[in-house]
């Protein structure tokens, strides 16, 4: 399975002219995920 690099470089120059875009993007690893988990009734006990 081909996996996405972990970090990349974005260059933008927005002297080009007229154009448009949208990036997506997402932090969705197992650690984010274990770092926000916790009881949304209990707000002491979320990450972040």
């Amino acid at each position: 399975m081909n996996r996405a690099p972990k970090e990349f470089e974005l260059r933008i120059n927005p002297n080009l002219g007229q154009a448009g875009a949208v990036m997506y993007a997402a932090d969705l690893t197992e650690e984010y995920a274990d770092y926000n988990k916790g009881d949304v009734s209990d707000p002491t006990t979320l990450g972040g």
